[in-house]
């Protein structure tokens, strides 16, 4: 081979180098942030949110509840989203889905997305002191009984005080 082939061989090189350099050159960002509507906007913060609680119930530790686990994931992200919500006294968000509320604080894996009852009423919660002060009346009843020097058998005490 020639010295001038050789020449012309890297000439052709060269540009065959800066063509699929120009071609592969990445085209630079507009200098000015594309400005979005207000419905764009909303719209990418709603895909965003979904997106955050479709992670967060893929990562659930103890997995979905049962009542829930015949639900796609999309679905029940959309459902998370769009259902009725509300907070407990202590102020945890709440989501009802499928006629039950679930805890929605997807901060709190160890909670989230399990069942959140109602706390007893006022009187069932007052009936156990009562239960209790019926207890001590009866063992100090008993005591009394037993220093008095009877022995035998307390429930026919207990039927005769009753009656």
């Amino acid at each position: 081979m020639s010295s001038q082939d050789r020449l012309e061989a890297e000439r052709r090189a060269s540009e065959i180098s800066s063509t699929s350099q120009t071609v592969l050159a990445v085209p630079e960002a507009p200098a000015e942030p594309v400005e979005l509507s207000e419905e764009e906007q909303t719209e990418r913060e709603r895909t965003r949110e979904l997106r955050e609680v479709r992670r967060a119930l893929m990562n659930l530790p103890q997995g979905l509840p049962l009542e829930l686990r015949g639900m796609e994931i999309v679905e029940l992200a959309t459902a998370i989203m769009d259902g009725e919500k509300r907070a407990t006294p202590a102020g945890a968000p709440l989501v009802r889905l499928k006629g039950k509320w679930y805890h929605a604080d997807r901060e709190a894996p160890d909670t989230y997305m399990k069942e959140w009852q109602e706390p007893p009423a006022r009187a069932e919660a007052k009936a156990a002191p009562v239960l209790k002060s019926a207890r001590r009346r009866w063992r100090g009843w008993t005591r009394c009984w037993r220093r008095q020097g009877h022995q035998g058998d307390l429930r026919g005490a207990q039927a005769e005080v009753r009656v």
